[in-house]
């Protein structure tokens, strides 16, 4: 029986890339936001500038230290990366101090501003890096988040890669119905009170026991409790009443096809049809109403299509190379709907 350590891991998942940058800002509601930032190197830069800019969008529970991996990989392609851990989770400020393992949430709308706060006035990448292609990496209630971003603020990003959106929780037996009314009823007297069989991370259970060889795809998919045991500070609990009511109002928001016809932004969506945590066929219903998508299905993968074995990852970032291919200069872009080649149409 072997649990890794993160000097057991590959060093490109488990170590600081270099040149990485934390800091921390403080959001409009007064709580501390950490953030991280990468250059690439020197010899990656084109007339002094990146090749692309980057933000990645972290899921529930998630934190930058998970990402290692994905930003010496943006890196290497010569791009910046921006990225920041939501309030309540990661290096942030947590919502209840006294318990902090328990998710919270003030409404999704205070984590857009968040992002956009981190954009504009942190990463500032439009002042930094004019003229460079700017993209949204995002993933599961990044996801969520991200696209509510895109709506919100039109023209930002010159594309999306979004992985397992969070557009529809699977509650498993239970009923979403009653999930909801179970929330709502708990938090009236909590609304930290973790929801049924949720609870607080655990060194006991923080993965199955891993024996024989360890491969790259269950290291992945096992690292945030690898930095849960190693770096206590990290630790996030299960879903709380107060934060599955705010997720499942998010939710409501982004199933109206009206919605999702004012994102504009040209955007690569990946479903894992193995993905037991959010609904493919909620993603899938999502794709048809966005304007400028392709989408993709994965029947092998998971929830976490970046976590999976190097043979998945290859594809998915030919995908990525794919979408973008016609996305290199500025202007009006439209993208061929359900996983058609990208095209780009000349500006009016």
């Amino acid at each position: 029986v072997h649990r890794p350590r993160p000097s057991d891991i590959d060093p490109r998942m488990g170590t600081i890339p270099d040149g990485l940058e934390y800091g921390h800002f403080t959001n409009g509601d007064g709580a501390s936001i950490r953030y991280a930032k990468a250059m690439p190197p020197a010899d990656k830069l084109v007339a002094g500038q990146p090749t692309g800019v980057v933000v990645l969008v972290t899921g529930f529970r998630e934190s930058i230290e998970r990402y290692y991996e994905r930003i010496r990989e943006h890196q290497e392609r010569g791009q910046a990366v921006y990225t920041m851990d939501w309030r309540g989770q990661g290096g942030s400020q947590r919502y209840k101090p006294s318990l902090p393992q328990r998710a919270g949430s003030q409404g999704y709308e205070h984590d857009v501003a968040d992002l956009h706060q981190f954009i504009a006035k942190v990463a500032k990448i439009d002042e930094r890096h004019p003229g460079v292609r700017k993209t949204l990496h995002a993933h599961s209630m990044g996801g969520n988040i991200g696209l509510r971003y895109l709506h919100d603020h039109p023209g930002r990003f010159d594309n999306a890669v979004i992985t397992s959106p969070m557009l529809g929780i699977n509650t498993g037996k239970v009923p979403k119905w009653l999930a909801r009314t179970i929330a709502k009823a708990m938090s009236v007297f909590d609304k930290h009170a973790y929801m049924p069989t949720e609870g607080d991370w655990s060194e006991q259970n923080p993965m199955q026991e891993l024996k024989g060889t360890l491969n790259e795809r269950m290291i992945r998919q096992g690292l945030q409790d690898v930095f849960y045991r190693d770096m206590p500070p990290l630790r996030l609990g299960g879903a709380t009443a107060g934060w599955f009511l705010e997720a499942c109002r998010s939710i409501a928001i982004l199933r109206d096809p009206d919605y999702l016809k004012n994102i504009k932004t040209p955007i690569m969506m990946v479903a894992g049809r193995l993905d037991d945590i959010v609904e493919p066929q909620a993603i899938r219903r999502a794709a048809k109403h966005l304007p400028n998508v392709t989408f993709h299905e994965y029947p092998r993968s998971a929830h976490s299509p970046w976590m999976e074995s190097d043979t998945t990852r290859r594809k998915l970032w030919q995908h990525v190379n794919d979408f973008q291919a016609g996305y290199q200069r500025p202007g009006p872009k439209t993208l061929l709907s359900r996983g058609t080649p990208p095209t780009t149409q000349p500006p009016k």
